[in-house]
């Protein structure tokens, strides 16, 4: 079997409510959404994350990528542990939080209604 190289991150921006996670001891949640397209073997992804910390405040990433077709899951969990990380999570935090994480294609939209989700979500930030 051929081993492929991962994905490779063309453009990230984040849109955070506070600059870090106020408390990483209490619950924070996370969730995601994707769209993309594909060519062969090459596909473009599109990846939202978003974090909410216990005092609601809001974090999102947005990331583009670009590679082979074979390894598109695992853009997910790297970029949810990279945001973390960001926000002074703790390694054992990250570790217990994405232990049981796993891409689910439900999370998939079209590129129209992944727009309009993330403008939705983002819509969130600027009414705090």
């Amino acid at each position: 079997m051929a081993s492929y190289p991962p994905l490779i991150k063309r453009k990230c921006s984040d849109f955070f409510a506070a600059d870090l996670i106020g408390n990483d001891l209490a619950e924070f949640s996370f969730d995601y959404l994707f769209s993309g397209t594909r060519n062969g073997e090459i596909i473009e992804l599109v990846v939202l994350t978003w974090i909410i910390d216990v005092d609601d405040h809001l974090f999102i990433r947005y990331c583009n990528y670009m590679g082979s077709a074979a390894r598109w899951k695992e853009v997910f969990e790297s970029q949810l542990k990279s945001q973390m990380v960001d926000l002074s999570v703790g390694s054992a935090f990250i570790k217990s939080s994405l232990r049981f994480f796993e891409v689910d294609n439900s999370h998939y939209r079209t590129m129209e209604k992944f727009e309009k989700e993330f403008l939705e979500l983002k819509a969130k930030l600027n009414k705090d």
